[in-house]
């Protein structure tokens, strides 16, 4: 197991209250005046406990074979509950808040710009490594996101609504958290589609061998860039698993279309949206394009090309990128085949026998009547959203587990709540809490490479029972 238990709960009415080894308390019973530093023996234990947390929350779930997540960025950090959206913007900062950051803050969520990224990123891994275990006994394929990231001080999020471009390049980018499920073992990845120019143009320094059909000048989202997905995901981090566009009939995506139209091939310019969204994205190297629209609006724009050939057409007179195609079919043909128990007897066609219409519902996750039914039925559109994937709540809810294992108290758990807004409310009311809490010295300097060890600790042990 990843973590010993190392304390019982109080007795009371929580549904949970017997699922804790019954060991000695960890507690320090003279609480000093001064900052307390972070004791990391202890940390491990916090983040076992919130690893026990999520098992408890999954239990009972039901997913499709693909799960779209978690998040191991800082999407959706100042969500609390399903309703609390407020505004996809960020603000400029702690002088500039939105609604719903000023929401989150004052129920006690832990504000973003107090922690370090070492803590996030460990958070987030504890969340992906135990939903990974959970998804690997239900033969599930988690789907981490949305890479690159959103590290660079804007959220994700606001690409529902318009463009997002982050200014950092290669070498200030926080990219580590993706790293750390490549090498635990990650066998997909969902790219994001923010703009990411500054890494774009460094990628393509180090991997000049890399084109582009847009160029290296036009700031396109992730999804439509090889120098992202082909040279930072596979050739940098060394990512070789199949690669899943985030929801492609976002705003940002069209925006994007109607921006930079002028700057794309000529041929390309005047293509619909889901024509633009298959030639960018497999010149990108993505392997499934879903969300471009509505599941008949996808299948009329398939039969429309299979009637009129013009998409088809193009791609004959553009053999590098029908190659891309046909590699792109030929690896989810060879990634189901590996991944997926019920296609072990499948014989798949040839890629070479493959209409170009079946081509293009097999990347874009629609179902067709041919011998590729059989993965279809795997590789399809899905998505699963779950409050517990917010890196806001499970970053509180693990100092919530640490204080407790210092003073061998038990505190209001995110388990215990319907509305993770009234488990807020309630945890920050017990004085007990609160007066602990803000004797630690949570955000010391001296503790990033504390994180780091424990980090890598958990790569290589099991979740938390």
């Amino acid at each position: 197991m990843l973590f010993q238990v190392g304390f019982a709960r109080r007795q009371g009415n929580s549904p949970f209250e017997n699922e804790i080894s019954k060991t000695e308390p960890l507690a320090q019973n003279n609480i000093k005046e001064e900052k307390m530093t972070i004791d990391f023996s202890i940390m491990q234990l916090a983040l076992g406990d919130t690893q026990r947390d999520i098992t408890k929350r999954m239990e009972g779930g039901r997913f499709s074979f693909l799960v779209g997540g978690p998040n191991v960025d800082g999407c959706y950090y100042w969500r609390v509950d399903s309703k609390n959206q407020g505004s996809y913007e960020w603000g400029a900062g702690q002088q500039e808040l939105t609604k719903q950051q000023k929401d989150a803050l004052e129920l006690g969520l832990v504000s973003f710009w107090d922690l370090s990224y070492e803590e996030r990123r460990a958070v987030g891994f504890a969340n992906w490594q135990t939903r990974q275990e959970f998804a690997q006994k239900n033969k599930h394929i988690l789907v981490p996101k949305h890479f690159p990231g959103d590290e660079g001080g804007k959220s994700l999020e606001t690409t529902e609504e318009k463009m997002v471009e982050y200014p950092a390049g290669y070498k200030d980018w926080e990219g580590r958290s993706f790293k750390d499920v490549i090498d635990a073992g990650a066998k997909a990845m969902m790219t994001s589609h923010g703009s990411y120019p500054k890494i774009a143009k460094d990628i393509k320094k180090l991997h000049p061998e890399i084109n582009s059909l847009l160029g290296v000048d036009v700031p396109a989202p992730a999804t439509f860039s090889p120098y992202i997905v082909e040279g930072y995901l596979k050739k940098e981090l060394g990512f070789t698993g199949i690669v899943i566009a985030d929801w492609l009939s976002m705003e940002s995506v069209g925006q994007f279309f109607d921006k930079y139209s002028s700057k794309m091939p000529k041929e390309v310019q005047k293509r619909g949206y889901f024509e633009k969204c298959v030639i960018f994205g497999v010149d990108a190297g993505v392997n499934l394009l879903f969300g471009i629209g509505q599941p008949d609006q996808v299948r009329f724009s398939v039969r429309m090309e299979n009637e009129h050939h013009a998409m088809e057409n193009w791609a004959k007179k553009n053999p590098k990128w029908m190659e891309k195609l046909n590699g792109s079919v030929q690896f989810i043909i060879n990634w189901g085949k590996e991944n997926i128990a019920e296609l072990k007897d499948w014989v798949p066609p040839k890629v070479q026998e493959i209409s170009f219409g079946d081509k293009l519902l097999l990347i874009t996750g629609q179902k067709s009547d041919n011998r590729l039914s059989p993965l279809q039925k795997f590789v399809r559109e899905s998505q699963f959203s779950d409050l517990w994937n917010r890196q806001g709540l499970l970053v509180t809810q693990t100092r919530v587990h640490y204080t407790e294992r210092l003073t061998g108290k038990r505190f209001a758990g995110l388990n215990e709540y319907d509305n993770p807004k009234d488990w807020l409310k309630a945890l920050w009311k017990d004085t007990g809490f609160s007066t602990t809490y803000s004797q630690i010295d949570w955000n010391n300097p001296n503790n990033l490479q504390n994180w780091d060890s424990l980090i890598e600790s958990m790569k290589n042990a099991q979740v938390q029972k």
